[in-house]
């Protein structure tokens, strides 16, 4: 009984030592990259069906975008960048530039992110995939945080998810982490 009184003691000491300077014990449990593809497959009917000619990555969902072009033969795979410029109560985005991406005359492309917050950088880069000439664009996310201030739904997500971040497994920036997670 003294022995797990002491570690309860402990614990409660690292925690108050962690609090006393802002440190933050990160106890979330990360998506593995089987989460991923799990979530994937979960998609693999509506990509089969869309029959895209281009992917598109949004940040990091690049890995997704690679993952399903190589498994479901998409010959055209791009990453587009999206600096995060939302302020609350400010729902105005930096230009997304797409200017590296070929031509998309008569191609349907998909758009994918890990995680959709308010949905302003998939907005933002529907329509310059739309500027870009894309005969049709799907937007698709692997988790869709439930935020009051959406400004954009997206055609498909796997999971909902209200309040807890399942961060993946190349990470979460810590520009996103500061601007959405405070």
């Amino acid at each position: 009984m003294e022995l797990a009184s002491f570690i309860i003691g402990i614990v409660g000491l690292v925690f108050g030592v962690a609090a006393m300077f802002k440190w933050t014990i990160d106890l979330r449990r990360r998506a593995r990259y089987r989460d991923v593809i799990k979530a994937i497959s979960k998609l693999d009917g509506v990509i089969r069906h869309h029959r895209f000619d281009v992917v598109v990555g949004l940040a990091d969902g690049l890995v997704p975008a690679a993952i399903i072009a190589l498994n479901f033969r998409i010959p055209e795979v791009h990453f587009v960048d999206a600096t995060v410029s939302l302020r609350r109560g400010n729902q105005q985005m930096a230009p997304i530039d797409v200017s590296h991406i070929p031509d998309l005359s008569g191609k349907s492309v998909l758009l994918i992110d890990n995680h959709l917050y308010t949905g302003t950088n998939m907005r933002t880069a529907v329509a310059a995939l739309a500027a870009n000439n894309a005969s049709a664009i799907v937007t698709m996310a692997l988790f869709k945080h439930q935020m009051s201030t959406a400004v954009f739904e997206p055609d498909h997500y796997v999971y909902k998810v209200n309040g807890r971040v399942r961060s993946v497994p190349w990470g979460i920036t810590p520009e996103h982490r500061s601007e959405y997670l405070s």
